[in-house]
């Protein structure tokens, strides 16, 4: 508190406020980390995951359409034998090309493993579709009708096409099993940062309303005191002690007007003592007229004593006269 009374007022609002822009940035700087994180999670999820998984999907189209059209060698005619072999030949380009830029995202082992087992059965299928190739371009009947019965009848071509097939889905269904997983963690890091936000936000609220009322108590108890004392100073009571603690607006205040009740005190004693010399010389004045009240009192006394001496001599000279006369 005595620290806080040694800040202006103007100090006090702007720490409150310096503070409440420090949490705002901090909860802003949470929450942009937050929002970072979450973007680069999903950004490395589409990347290291969702883009391999496209690419296996997108070889397996292709490895599906090179079977259908080495499948078709056996019952086109001549014409169409050479182009359906350009086309398997570019499908075939295709999945190689799909593969080898999936190779370079590869991350895990077992991940790595399953690829080497796709590579195994790609080259196991290409060989089986050559061989139908081959038997296409024959035209020999027995053979085609061989390769007719290998490819629907359950027989190995089918069964190592399967495993193909099969090979490019379980790698697909471990690269999204890896998103999966990550996408767990990336929910696990933001709430997290959730809660780190939340809490540290709570804490700059908790903080702020903390120094609002510490602040708001430097302000208002002071101005309360003040005004309690200045109601006394008001009806005449200059023993009222004023808050000087402390070097805001509020402690010069009370400076001022403590200065104010002990100069109004030297004053008001100032003239009680002239009051008390006035009527000391107003007594002083008045037993001096009561004296000379007295003493014309009693010179009234000789002069009416004098004017009777006087009657008696006058009439004691007539009488004197009278008897010069007789």
């Amino acid at each position: 508190m005595k620290v806080y009374r040694n800040l202006s007022i103007m100090s006090k609002i702007l720490l409150l406020t310096i503070i409440m822009i420090i949490a705002q940035m901090v909860i802003f700087g949470l929450s942009y980390r937050t929002i970072r994180d979450i973007k680069k999670s999903v950004d490395e999820t589409y990347d290291v995951f969702a883009k391999p998984a496209m690419w296996v999907l997108e070889a397996k189209s292709n490895a599906i359409q090179a079977r259908r059209l080495a499948s078709r060698m056996l019952d086109i005619d001549e014409a169409g034998k050479d182009e359906i072999v350009a086309m398997v030949s570019d499908n075939r380009q295709r999945v190689d090309e799909l593969l080898r830029i999936y190779e370079g995202t590869i991350l895990h082992d077992d991940e790595r493993e399953l690829f080497q087992k796709l590579l195994q059965l790609q080259n196991s299928a290409i060989a089986k579709q050559d061989m139908v190739i081959a038997a296409g371009r024959s035209g020999d009947p027995v053979l085609i009708r061989e390769m007719y019965e290998r490819l629907y009848l359950g027989s190995d071509i089918t069964v190592t096409e399967n495993e193909y097939m099969s090979a490019f889905d379980s790698l697909a269904k471990l690269l999204i099993a890896y998103a999966d997983e990550e996408n767990d963690r990336s929910h696990a890091a933001a709430r997290t940062e959730q809660i780190q936000t939340l809490v540290v936000s709570v804490i700059a609220l908790a903080s702020g309303l903390v120094l609002s009322i510490l602040i708001a108590r430097t302000i208002t108890f002071p101005v309360r005191r003040t005004e309690a004392n200045i109601a006394l100073l008001a009806n005449g009571d200059l023993n009222c002690t004023f808050d000087t603690q402390g070097k805001d607006e509020i402690a010069t205040m009370g400076r001022n007007l403590q200065n104010m009740a002990y100069n109004l005190g030297g004053i008001i004693g100032t003239v009680k003592g002239a009051s008390d010399n006035i009527n000391e010389t107003a007594h002083n004045f008045s037993s001096l007229a009561e004296e000379t009240s007295a003493s014309m009192q009693e010179f009234k006394v000789h002069v009416d004593s004098m004017s009777t001496n006087l009657s008696d001599l006058a009439t004691t000279g007539e009488q004197v006269n009278a008897s010069v006369q007789e």
